[in-house]
């Protein structure tokens, strides 16, 4: 008996293909391509080019690249990934620098950004990227987006405005790379072990470089990522330490403090953070801990303590220097992250040159709450956060920020010497 088709599978392979780069993701696209020999042999026929454009649908083409850096630095570190040029004695510490210091000088370049049209996917890799996407980072960015809403109060009220207006593609894409950065640091220095003095000091210094191929603006954005998962984990600690037998045991005998806690649990990444957020039971949220399984001394030296460190240095030379004058990773055309941290780092240069990167202040924690650097200038224009003027007026007004020494400044100079001189009243730039 003859076999019968079916109206798509007599299609031609034109509009075969048309169908499966519809689709929203990997696995939808693995399941079409083996529904049927048409689908599966139009599929073959062009595989490369229809599994390319299903990843943009699935993560945004403004995100992939991103995602592709985390694919990269997939975890376990292996030494068999180190190719050493001539023998000597090393260490395990010595391996990890020597791995991270290939990755950051061969990936994290602005000039070198993935580009995903170059790259050849087999299914196995475009599953498992896409999968992480959809399972972890969208479901974060969708809780991240909730958090600050909650946590926004008067008279920045976030909250309405999200409601009015629900967060753009763009603002999405913003928080999703700040994850995707989160979990690629933490797939790089996260450390079971502790350093010795000269093993830290070289694990700092990486971790410097590390920040140093991003703009300051796009590391204030880490920031907020960072303690948005922070609180996550600090609802799961407190629980779980009031009541949990296990878990105070283990805390206990390691001689863990809440935030050396909160760092052991932030180390475990962004699959495991929701896992263990998205659990209600506390007994469920301790299983998925593995508290049973945490060695008896650990580094808890993670990344709450490099932004505290990154944030005091002095920006006048050296390591603070690099970092105030790192060029975007990405930049996604929207000015109001660099607007506000060039606003805050000029203020604090007026008053001390010498103190601060202003990446992350402490002062500025109910700002990070509501993640006020991640959203759009128009909805921080509407909330009153930003008060530019209409491009092309706001494209001078930034112009004017970025200058070392703005030209207010220069005046408030002249102005002091004339006060000195004993002068008063009004006073006119070259009268």
């Amino acid at each position: 008996m003859p076999t019968v088709q079916s109206s798509l599978e007599r299609l031609p392979v034109e509009m075969q293909w048309q169908i499966m780069t519809s689709l929203p993701d990997v696995r939808s696209l693995a399941s079409t391509a083996l529904t049927c020999r048409a689908y599966y042999s139009a599929f073959k026929a062009n595989q490369d080019a229809i599994v390319k454009v299903v990843l943009i649908n699935c993560v945004g083409s403004d995100t992939l690249p991103d995602a592709i850096l985390v694919h990269r630095c997939l975890p376990p570190f292996h030494i068999s990934q180190i190719t050493l040029d001539h023998l000597f004695p090393t260490t395990q510490a010595t391996l990890f620098h020597i791995y991270v210091s290939r990755f950051l000088q061969q990936q994290l370049e602005p000039s070198e950004r993935p580009d995903p049209s170059s790259i050849t996917w087999t299914m196995r890799d475009a599953l498992s990227l896409s999968d992480f996407h959809l399972e972890v980072v969208s479901p974060l960015t969708q809780r991240f987006i909730q958090n600050c809403s909650n946590e926004s109060t008067p008279p920045f009220r976030l909250d309405a405005s999200l409601q009015s207006c629900p967060a753009t593609r763009s603002e999405e894409g913003r928080i999703a790379r700040a994850l995707y950065r989160f979990e690629m640091f933490r797939r790089l220095f996260s450390r079971e072990s502790i350093l010795d003095g000269d093993e830290k000091r070289t694990w700092l210094h990486d971790c410097v470089r590390f920040f140093s191929k991003f703009a300051p603006w796009e590391n204030s954005q880490l920031g907020c990522v960072y303690d948005f998962l922070t609180r996550e984990m600090v609802t799961v600690d407190t629980d779980a330490s009031e009541h949990d037998i296990q878990y105070g045991v283990a805390a206990y005998r390691n001689r863990m403090r809440r935030r050396h806690k909160v760092e052991r649990l932030l180390e475990l990444g962004l699959k495991k953070i929701l896992e263990v957020a998205s659990r209600n039971a506390i007994a469920d949220r301790v299983s998925v801990l593995q508290v049973n399984e945490w060695p008896s001394e650990e580094n808890h030296y993670f990344l709450g303590y490099i932004l505290q460190d990154i944030n005091d240095l002095s920006p006048l030379g050296g390591f603070g220097k690099s970092l105030v004058e790192g060029r975007p990773f990405y930049n996604d055309g929207d000015i109001a992250a660099e607007v506000i941290w060039r606003w805050s780092f000029q203020r604090h240069r007026r008053i001390n040159p010498d103190t601060t990167t202003s990446i992350y202040q402490k002062r500025h924690i109910h700002y990070r709450q509501w993640g006020r650097d991640l959203w759009d200038c128009g909805r921080l224009q509407q909330l009153g956060v930003l008060k530019l003027p209409r491009a092309p007026a706001a494209e001078q007004e930034i112009a004017n920020v970025r200058r070392g020494t703005t030209e207010t400044d220069v005046s408030h100079g002249v102005r002091h010497d004339i006060y000195n001189r004993r002068g008063r009243g009004y006073w006119v730039k070259d009268d």
